[in-house]
């Protein structure tokens, strides 16, 4: 079955936007901790899952952008 472009774009959509949430959430953890160590895990583990989300933008983002750049 072939893969429909835009069912892509939507999965990659909602899959970077979850990562952008589960960060958030974490964060909001850490916040609210009182161990020092477990702050610095928390923040350690919210910053990996929003590089992550960065990461994942910019190849995404750079794949349409040169996608359209190759309609041109």
């Amino acid at each position: 079955m072939p893969v429909n472009s835009e069912d892509e774009k939507n999965k990659e959509a909602y899959e970077v936007g979850d990562l952008i949430h589960s960060a958030a959430n974490i964060v909001e953890q850490a916040i609210r901790m009182e161990d020092p160590d477990s702050k610095k895990a928390l923040q350690a583990a919210a910053k990996t899952l929003l590089q992550k989300a960065i990461d994942r933008l910019d190849e995404s983002v750079g794949a349409a952008v040169a996608d359209d750049e190759d309609e041109d």
